[in-house]
């Protein structure tokens, strides 16, 4: 009080330029008023009381703008004289004051603790609005459900995102109706009031190198049936069934190769030369030639073909398995591109963080997939089948740390033990999808209990068996096969004892592949100590700098 009498007094002293003749006048009513009135501290009140003492419209703006010249930029008095111009309009107009308003009962709680001046009117009477609704209905955590029944008149998903927009102002606590049920409702009311479209007719891609599977010979896909079937095949080892669909892809693209060059489509070292030829004008490597062949005579030998023509096939076969030795694989040139371990790391720590950012609850929880899906991938590399894990069952919480446990499809051995501690902030933003902590615990034991996908859509719709593969294609520009690459070559520059621990974070027992990166493959290591060498370009501060905002900072 003592503080705006002297500002006030100073800019009325006869040496003060300060002010204007009419400025001055506003200033010297105002001022002459207060001291009559002698209140304990000038607030919005006060200024509010003036108005309706002076009565006219614009009273409250010429003092507010004589105000701003008298007073220092961060005085209290002026945002205090902001809200009451915009109260005093209002009470002119006959219109209900903010407040007036703010006495409901419903306002208590924000009150005392929000700063309600950040709010636009429209803003402000929509908030107004919802808590109302709120309190006529008894609603205390309120659904999806319910925020699309309070705007259930409206034509489009415009008083939520008002609404939405209200509360991100406000800074409230992030609760799951907040966080998760609004932007869900505001999806649903959109896609209701866009109006039903005309869904467009499914088209496939147009095949450029492989027929249809219905179009192979019938033999062919009596082969393949029986195959799968595996009946009266008990003398052949066990063929996996990513296998027998390989052998048929590549039959697929033999016929549409022999369509093209006019050759019947059969299972004899002409055809499978003039296939060969074909790969290669497509710029094919040779090592994709080879492993094209090996599934072709793999293929020819369950079809029973001829055996001089197998024996031919068998030889051409091998003449490109010798040209393929000193290829060097494609996967390198991605594997520059990409870098390391730690730059994967690096794009996941910025996808989360923008994750937090995002307001629409799909785009939050596709950022926070992608985020987790690379880093996860990175240091724990499964084969694309092998990725699509789910709460309780292949991921869980121990009390100190996640841990994992997958049966590998394709060899069907066990992967297991604890996920590194750099994981643990991305699984648990992928529990909590925006929502404080505190919620954490109650979110990952129903998680677990449900057996929920790591990665699900936010609406919970379909899920495709590839979708790590595609967020990693789309984050990152290759697919996660990458990263058993990637865990190759960091821990293979280490030597014999890091292509042991490559080994065991792949899940492979391949003696050529131990050993196209290194002489001979070791004992598997412990997962935990790989991870912790892959981690070994983050150091401790690093890591807490990405989770600066969270409180799961890890060593």
């Amino acid at each position: 009080m003592s503080d705006l009498h002297t500002h006030l007094f100073d800019a009325l002293a006869p040496s003060s330029e300060a002010l204007d003749r009419p400025k001055r006048r506003d200033v010297a009513h105002f001022y002459g008023w207060l001291s009559s009135n002698a209140p304990a501290s000038v607030d919005r009140h006060i200024f509010l009381a003036y108005g309706a003492a002076r009565g006219t419209r614009a009273v409250l703006g010429d003092l507010e703008r004589a105000l701003v010249i008298c007073l220092p930029k961060q005085h209290e008095a002026l945002k205090e004289m902001r809200a009451a111009v915009l109260d005093h309009r209002r009470r002119v107009d006959g219109k209900e004051m903010v407040v007036d308003m703010v006495q409901a009962p419903w306002w208590a709680p924000f009150s005392a603790n929000c700063d309600l001046d950040r709010l636009s009117i429209l803003e402000f009477k929509r908030l107004d609005a919802w808590l109302s609704w709120m309190h006529e209905n008894s609603k205390s955590n309120p659904s999806a459900g319910d925020f699309l029944e309070f705007c259930k008149d409206a034509a489009s998903e415009v008083p939520l995102t008002t609404l939405q927009a209200a509360v991100a102002k406000l800074g409230l606590p992030e609760i799951p109706a907040i966080t998760l049920e609004l932007p869900a409702a505001i999806a649903k009311k959109r896609a209701m009031t866009r109006g039903r479209r005309t869904p467009r007719p499914r088209t496939s891609w147009p095949r450029s190198h492989s027929v249809a599977p219905e179009e192979l010979p019938l033999d062919w896909r009596d082969t393949l049936a029986l195959l799968r079937s595996r009946g009266d095949m008990s003398d052949l080892k066990e063929i996996s069934v990513e296998s027998i669909n390989s052998q048929e892809h590549r039959l697929r693209e033999l016929v549409k190769s022999c369509n093209s060059s006019g050759l019947p489509a059969t299972l004899t070292v002409a055809a499978l030369a003039n296939h060969i030829r074909a790969l290669q004008a497509r710029g094919c490597s040779a090592t994709t030639c080879e492993i094209s062949a090996s599934f072709l005579v793999r293929f020819a030998v369950y079809h029973g073909v001829d055996q001089n023509e197998l024996s031919a096939m068998k030889t051409l076969h091998r003449q490109l398995k010798r040209k393929a030795t000193g290829d060097v694989p494609r996967k390198f040139q991605t594997l520059t591109v990409v870098g390391s371990v730690e730059n994967v790391l690096g794009k996941a720590a910025d996808l989360m963080q923008l994750a937090h950012k995002q307001r629409s609850l799909r785009l939050r929880i596709s950022y926070l997939n992608g985020a987790c899906a690379l880093t996860l991938f990175a240091l724990v590399p499964l084969r694309v089948n092998d990725s699509n894990l789910q709460w309780g069952k292949n991921v869980t919480y121990d009390g100190e740390c996640y841990r994992l446990y997958v049966r590998t499809g394709k060899r069907g051995n066990v992967f297991s033990g604890p996920v590194a501690k750099f994981v643990s902030p991305f699984l648990d933003a992928l529990l909590l999808r925006g929502c404080d902590s505190v919620y954490l615990e109650e979110f990952r034991n129903a998680a677990e209990l449900e057996q929920r996908h790591l990665f699900a859509p936010a609406d919970g719709g379909h899920l495709s068996d590839k979708c790590v593969a595609n967020l990693w294609a789309r984050h990152i520009g290759c697919k996660p096969h990458i990263a058993r690459t990637l865990v190759h070559t960091e821990l293979g520059r280490m030597g014999v004892e890091g292509v042991a621990q490559a080994l065991a974070l792949c899940a492979q027992r391949d003696p050529t592949t131990a050993k196209f990166y290194q002489d001979e493959a070791m004992n598997d290591a412990l997962l935990m100590k790989s991870n912790e060498l892959l981690l070994k370009g983050f150091s401790v501060a690093e890591v807490e700098a990405l989770f600066a905002n969270r409180q799961q900072c890890v060593s």
